[in-house]
């Protein structure tokens, strides 16, 4: 078996892109992101950034064509729901390479299941105090962070020569700018309800 062949599948389907970027020594596995900016862009887009983090790596493991551009769309927005398959996937094409990646799948797909479960819900449930949104949301991303963590080592390990922390470009800025502006909208809103 060569590096390019995962000897695993997933119900995500042919992971045709992974396949051809573990083959081509000079293309980045998956979406390599510095934690740093992560947890940035997660926090000053109030999560938003989830849903665009998901959709590169779903389209890193799918490859380029429309079809597999709308799959990975639809898998990034259910993210709490496909997120078990991103981890299936990547285990499936690393482990044929010198750096397998193993997940603890079952533990990081239920947590944050869980935690996004609460935070989408908390709202509805009168008992439940206003800040429990915001103590919960940090925990949310731990999952995520364990899993950008192992690939980026994973590219650390097998693309030693590509670096993979980027400064920061003109759409960087716009979307943070679009983050600040919607969570100082959401804070003067809130002060005027309160």
């Amino acid at each position: 078996m060569t590096e390019a062949e995962p000897n695993g599948a997933s119900s995500f389907g042919s992971n045709s892109g992974a396949i051809a970027a573990l083959a081509d020594q000079e293309k980045l596995i998956g979406y390599p992101i510095t934690l740093t900016k992560f947890v940035i862009f997660n926090i000053l887009s109030l999560g938003i950034f989830e849903i665009i983090w998901a959709f590169k790596h779903f389209r890193a493991l799918k490859g380029p064509g429309k079809s597999k551009t709308a799959g990975a769309i639809i898998f990034a927005i259910f993210l709490p729901l496909s997120f078990f398959d991103m981890m299936k996937e990547y285990e499936a094409v690393s482990s044929a390479t010198k750096s397998p990646i193993v997940f603890n799948k079952y533990f990081l797909a239920v947590s944050y299941f869980f935690f996004e479960a609460v935070i989408k819900f908390a709202d509805r449930f009168p008992s439940m105090p206003d800040w429990t949104v915001l103590a919960v949301f940090p925990f949310s991303l731990m999952p995520l962070i364990i899993v950008q963590r192992k690939i980026n080592q994973l590219n650390t390990t097998l693309r030693p020569g590509i670096p993979f922390a980027q400064p920061m470009t003109w759409k960087h800025w716009l979307g943070l700018t679009f983050g600040v502006l919607i969570l100082l909208a959401m804070l003067i809103g809130a002060a005027l309800l309160g």
